[in-house]
């Protein structure tokens, strides 16, 4: 353990299914950091209460606090942490370099892909998934749910705007267009197949990434996208496999015989020591959110259709959070 890392007080803020907390996770895993951790249930809104927009005016998870000090945006805190802690992987090459400029680009390219879009999208319009895919989200998440889901999330965002001072009131504003325009984006199966066609490319270019690491490195027993050296570019496309593969879609861009480096790669990714604590840590926390969701809504909300509490959750959570709500009913 980084002796830096035990003298810094340290606590991440984040929920368990988002994509971009888990990047703030995966990293703080990888640099073998000691850190406190706060869930901020998304699903029931908390984001947007008063003590965590103090924090965030963006309402919005992950933020990492170091020192009395907020980072947001997930790419931010990676930066910020691999410049913090020297110990485990060296994420962020210097940017003097070829190969630092080189892996910037490319976690450019992963970052700007529209995951929560691609994710709520084949939700609304499950019939996209890939024909071998599974998508491991319950069906209670429907487009009439999700409907219901977003409308709901507006209305409570007007009504609070009502009683926030005028320095929140933009941020507040910003959020409801923000949901708005997902709402009518994700509903949209033209713009959903476009976003799936649109990630073709991009699963060309890191299949010819890894076959370009593969000749550059012959004989090193593990290659990542830029070599031995696991980077921050690698952090992001564990997280974005992961996810693709929660909706159903990774048998349409990578297979033993649909890019089998990317494929191969996936495979060592979901593997690597990080990448398993990470998702032994989601799997112990299913039980944690479901009691939370419980907790606020009752057991009526188990028929609302939640999706930033069941992406992520899959059916082994889902199965736990019916199974609290039955205790909580004989109760």
């Amino acid at each position: 353990m980084d002796r830096m890392a035990l003298t810094k007080e340290i606590k991440l803020y984040y929920f368990p299914s988002s994509y971009y907390s888990l990047k703030a996770l995966l990293t703080l895993y990888e640099k073998d950091v000691q850190f406190e951790e706060q869930v901020v249930n998304i699903a029931t809104g908390e984001q947007h209460q008063d003590w965590y927009l103090a924090i965030n005016k963006n309402g919005e998870v992950p933020v990492l606090k170091i020192d009395g000090k907020y980072i947001a945006e997930s790419e931010t805190i990676i930066d910020i942490v691999d410049e913090t802690f020297p110990s485990g992987s060296n994420l962020v090459p210097d940017l003097e370099t070829r190969y630092g400029s080189d892996v910037r680009e490319f976690r450019k390219l992963l970052h700007d892909i529209p995951v929560d879009i691609i994710s709520q999208g084949i939700l609304c319009n499950r019939h996209l998934k890939h024909k071998d895919g599974v998508i491991e989200v319950p069906d209670i998440f429907s487009r009439e749910n999700a409907d219901k889901m977003f409308t709901e999330d507006i209305n409570k965002l007007r009504r609070k705007r009502e009683n926030s001072p005028p320095e929140v009131q933009d941020a507040i504003d910003q959020k409801i267009d923000k949901i708005s325009s997902r709402l009518s984006t994700v509903m949209n199966e033209t713009k959903i197949i476009k976003c799936l066609d649109d990630l073709e490319p991009i699963f060309d270019k890191i299949e010819e990434r890894l076959e370009k690491s593969q000749l550059d490195h012959k004989g090193s027993p593990n290659i990542w996208l830029f070599g031995p050296a696991f980077t921050a570019a690698d952090i992001t496309a564990a997280t974005l496999f992961l996810r693709l593969k929660l909706i159903g879609l990774d048998t349409r861009y990578f297979s033993t015989t649909t890019r089998p480096l990317v494929y191969e790669y996936y495979t060592r990714l979901m593997k690597r020591p990080s990448v398993v604590k990470m998702k032994t840590k989601l799997g112990s926390l299913k039980g944690v959110v479901a009691k939370m969701k419980l907790k606020t809504y009752g057991i009526k909300a188990l028929k609302v259709g939640l999706v930033v509490g069941l992406i992520g959750l899959g059916y082994f959570g889902f199965k736990e959070y019916f199974k609290n709500a039955k205790i909580l009913q004989k109760t």
